[in-house]
């Protein structure tokens, strides 16, 4: 994958290739391209800077609520619930070893082993 192989430090580099990869459909790599963006850019105070700022923060947040939800639904043995919720989180943000680890433990624990890997 090339988001672990590659880091730009060209803000330019790293907003172009979020563009791109969102266009196709690869919500993991332009999340990654995004946060890439945020950490490297000259001007954080232009108008696209803070638009992209506020749109991570929203979606960061988002998914931060739904793995609470699927958290406080595991606790509750909802299983079905508990890996909805996490892979809302996962579609929200990502790029979260957090969520994905969550996943996966939930997945091994009610033997679905096949999706757990």
């Amino acid at each position: 994958m090339i988001s672990r192989s590659y880091t730009p430090k060209d803000d330019v580099v790293a907003l172009n290739l979020a563009i791109s990869y969102f266009a196709k459909n690869m919500f993991y790599e332009s999340m990654f391209f995004y946060e890439k963006y945020l950490k490297y850019a000259q001007n954080k105070e232009s108008t696209k800077y803070k638009s992209i700022q506020k749109n991570v923060a929203e979606s960061k947040k988002s998914a931060q609520e739904y793995f609470i939800s699927a958290q406080a639904n595991e606790r509750r043995k909802d299983i079905p619930l508990a890996e909805k919720n996490y892979l809302l989180a996962l579609k929200k943000y990502p790029i979260s070893n957090e969520y994905l680890l969550n996943l996966a433990n939930l997945l091994f624990a009610s033997k679905n082993y096949s999706q757990a890997v």
